[in-house]
């Protein structure tokens, strides 16, 4: 897949490509196929970065770990990997009835406005709920053979992301 030179800088956006949504987190490379709308939208409420001209190819799990680094946010190689086979592994589009799947992205203007609502995608059997302790999912992700010490310095949401992207 090729990205756009636009590096996400927010937590997360939804891209949306071909009737599918993309999941780009911090420090990940908007896909070709972004509207250029969506793309004005993202620059004005800072929540993407121009980094040159031209599409780029997805970095490496090791380049991930690198850049993540350069601005504080340490995580694990299989960390890593987990990010970008999320990126890549698009959430179900609507279907003909317009009805979302899961990790769909809701129009504000459709739902009464206000910002735009996501709903989560199912958690994989055995896990806690989403609202459960860090603790409580540090223990599963060790169940599910991540290593202690990499699962504590990971962030909850990394942690579910992480776990999800397994399913």
């Amino acid at each position: 897949m090729q990205y756009q030179r636009h590096r996400v800088v927010a937590a997360l956006v939804l891209a949306h490509v071909d009737g599918k949504i993309h999941y780009v987190y911090q420090g990940g490379l908007v896909p070709l196929g972004v509207s250029q709308e969506r793309l004005d939208d993202w620059l004005a409420g800072k929540l993407i970065e121009e980094v040159d001209a031209g599409p780029v190819e997805r970095p490496t799990a090791e380049q991930l770990v690198r850049q993540l680094a350069a601005t504080g946010v340490t995580v694990s190689l299989d960390m890593a990997q987990a990010i970008l086979a999320a990126q890549d592994s698009p959430a179900s589009a609507p279907d003909e009835t317009g009805e979302t799947g899961a990790g769909q992205e809701t129009n504000s203007q459709e739902t009464g406005g206000g910002a735009p609502t996501v709903s989560k995608s199912p958690l994989p059997a055995g896990a806690p709920a989403e609202s459960a302790t860090k603790p409580a999912w540090v223990e599963y992700a060790v169940s599910r053979g991540m290593d202690k010490a990499e699962a504590e310095k990971a962030t909850k949401a990394d942690l579910i992301a992480a776990l999800s992207a397994q399913v």
